[in-house]
């Protein structure tokens, strides 16, 4: 999803949302949101409607930790940056471990 293409959506957020798709920051008011989710860091992010700042991005599945404000769609569902993670997750293959592979053996060799 992207501005060209599709209809402008905005939304309003406040203490105690779940940001439903990633977007841009359009105004803040001492905006910090939760991005323990896809970062493992437990440090809350403040966001600002700054152009070119990285804080003016926020996150599907986030959740804002305090304030308010409006964004605009830019990504939803598989589109979002956790979509993104999860698909990677989903097409990596996992390798057999040190154990896994010596259970493996022992059970063939018992049965």
């Amino acid at each position: 999803m992207d501005s060209t293409n599709s209809p402008l959506l905005i939304v309003i957020i406040n203490e105690g949302d779940r940001i439903p798709a990633d977007g841009d920051v359009l105004e803040a008011q001492q905006l910090t949101t939760d991005e323990s989710l896809l970062t493992g860091e437990s440090v809350h992010v403040s966001k600002f409607a700054e152009e070119y700042s990285a804080a003016k991005n926020v996150y599907a599945e986030t959740s804002v930790v305090s304030g308010g404000g409006l964004f605009r769609f830019t990504a939803i569902g598989a589109r979002t940056k956790l979509g993104k993670i999860g698909h990677s997750l989903k097409i990596s293959k996992e390798e057999p471990n040190l154990l896994r592979r010596e259970t493996r053996v022992l059970v063939k060799r018992l049965s």
